[in-house]
């Protein structure tokens, strides 16, 4: 059995946001909250309750019977890891942008597999700790080349795509996939490197996916609860992620 384990599942800056909202304010993940004024507004002021709303940088964990790789390792990875007990032999990074990759640092010795270290190459099966892993090509930010993951468990096939901008050439590697992990940045209005939730499940649901679970969760989309159920009444098979979410396949 594999589990999947949620160890961040918001965008760029974490949940509660500081009122400045500077990269700066959130390098004491752990203690933050205690040394600045904090945002005001529903997501945020329910963050500070703790539960599904209180959300750090997006980072998925995939435990084989071999070992473990992460997903992604923004600049909450640390105190992640430590708070879910895990201890990573191999990490893959979707793209170099900070709130996927500014953890490496404080990672020193274990393998890193990215187009920037040049040992990712795009479209070719990779064995890693047993699961059959391969990286295609996603639009996001037009200057950041960036990768979803298409990964292969046994019978079971997850895919990850954390960030995107479009899902021109995507259908092919989700169309059978058991979850497919989508850019939960944006509810309703597309950005330049973003694509909305709404016209995500246009295409999921006419293609048939057999679960969705939305990460990466921005802060103008809709309190954990609500933004399930709207896209629940949707598309049924959806699900919004959480830290801590644990998945078993």
């Amino acid at each position: 059995m594999v589990k999947l384990l949620v160890l961040g599942s918001g965008p760029v800056f974490p949940y509660p946001r500081t009122k400045t909202n500077r990269f700066s304010d959130y390098l004491d993940i752990g203690g933050y909250e205690e040394k600045f004024e904090l945002h005001d507004d529903i997501i945020c002021n329910l963050a500070k309750k703790g539960g599904k709303e209180r959300r750090l940088r997006s980072s998925l964990a995939v435990i084989t019977g071999s070992g473990t790789f992460l997903i992604d390792a923004g600049p909450d990875i640390i105190y992640q890891l430590a708070k879910y007990k895990v201890s990573p032999d191999v990490i893959l990074i979707t793209h170099n942008h900070s709130d996927a990759n500014f953890g490496l640092k404080d990672l020193k010795g274990v393998e890193v597999i990215s187009e920037k270290a040049g040992n990712l190459k795009l479209d070719q099966k990779m064995d890693i700790l047993g699961a059959v892993v391969t990286a295609f090509r996603v639009a996001h930010a037009g200057n950041v080349t960036t990768v979803g993951f298409r990964i292969g468990l046994g019978k079971k096939v997850v895919a990850y795509i954390s960030d995107l901008a479009s899902l021109r050439g995507v259908r092919k590697w989700v169309k059978d996939t058991d979850i497919l992990f989508a850019d939960g940045s944006i509810l309703d209005q597309n950005m330049p490197s973003h694509l909305s939730i709404i016209d995500q499940l246009k295409y999921y649901k006419k293609w048939r996916l057999n679960k969705v679970v939305f990460t990466h969760i921005g802060h103008k989309t809709l309190p954990h609860d609500d933004l399930q159920k709207y896209c629940r009444s949707i598309y049924k098979p959806v699900d919004i992620a959480y830290d801590g979410q644990n998945f078993k396949i």
